[in-house]
């Protein structure tokens, strides 16, 4: 049960979701940036490769693709073969939409894998498994009868609760699915006979806000009332979703938004139940803001890096 509360967590804190990667900032971020070298036209096989090895613990040697690809930040290699990191590539491989990616994914196991004594690596493999074929399905239907049949998989298959967490995800937040909500509540108290009418609770809210005709208002209206039921959503997981929904649209309204409830919170209301809950909102927000402006200037010795490593790699594949 203990493992099946902190799979959970990422309903309450999505801002912050990340599981037990906090110790593994600089690796995850090395992993981010060989994914965008993999999602490029053409894609880097250099960076396909390396995210490959991490998955699969090989003990190579990353620097010399690191080089090629002009990223100068590099930590330990031996991170690289910590469980938390290699789910963390395996999970982001799914991002990759390249036939040979998915044969990659498709051809893993648990044997491929080795122990798993975190259990992270098998739930990172078997959402990116699903994640992969989801892909590959293009009607919004077809994909929502896939992630109920995820739901309703009795099998005892390594990574199985970890894919039905997925697919609740995907069902309540990117699709919204009003259908889907008498099989997700039969999952959720099946998983958590406790906290299962909680969790039902944070999707529900999901749904309407996403099905809102204006999607923008009523992601803002959940963050300035954050529970309409506090007894179901004691810690206002429902404003926190919504405050990460707001601030990655990266649109007009959405960040009109953002702006109104922070001009709107600005003087704490004295009667108001939720002031340390509010003020722990326009903390996440004020760090955003400054995680932008450190963004407005970048490091211009690594963009010379990764300009002249592209260069050089060009230059390689027409000789």
């Amino acid at each position: 049960m203990t493992r099946l509360l902190i799979a959970l967590a990422f309903f309450c804190t999505p801002v912050l979701f990340g599981r037990s990667l906090a110790p593994y900032v600089q690796e995850r971020r090395f992993i981010d940036r060989l994914v965008v070298a993999a999602q490029r036209t053409p894609p880097s096989g250099i960076a396909i490769k390396a995210l490959e090895d991490i998955a699969l613990g090989t003990s190579i040697d990353l620097r010399p693709a690191a080089e090629r690809l002009g990223i100068l930040s590099f930590s330990r290699q031996e991170y690289f073969a910590v469980p938390e990191v290699r789910a963390y590539a395996i999970l982001h491989l799914a991002d990759i939409h390249d036939s040979n990616v998915a044969a990659f994914l498709s051809s893993l196991s648990t044997e491929s894998l080795g122990p798993d004594g975190t259990e992270e690596l098998y739930d990172a493999l078997a959402i990116a498994q699903r994640h992969s074929k989801l892909d590959e399905m293009t009607s919004e239907a077809e994909q929502v009868d896939f992630l109920e049949g995820v739901l309703q998989d009795r099998s005892n298959s390594p990574g199985l609760i970890g894919a039905k967490l997925w697919a609740i995800d995907q069902l309540c937040d990117d699709h919204a699915s009003v259908s889907s909500v008498p099989i997700i509540g039969v999952t959720l108290r099946r998983l958590d006979s406790r906290r299962g009418e909680h969790y039902l609770y944070l999707c529900k809210a999901k749904i309407q806000a996403l099905q809102s005709e204006n999607r923008v208002a009523a992601l803002g209206a959940l963050l300035i009332a954050p529970a309409a039921s506090p007894e179901l959503d004691p810690q206002g997981a429902v404003s926190m979703w919504a405050l990460n929904k707001l601030m990655t649209m990266h649109t007009d309204a959405a960040e009109r938004e953002l702006a109104d409830f922070m001009a709107k919170t600005e003087i704490p209301d004295p009667k108001a139940k939720w002031n340390d809950h509010i003020s722990l909102l326009r903390e996440l927000m004020r760090g955003r803001e400054a995680q932008i402006a450190a963004l407005r200037k970048p490091d211009e010795d690594e963009m010379e890096s990764e300009r002249r490593a592209m260069e050089k790699e060009l230059l390689r594949q027409k000789n």
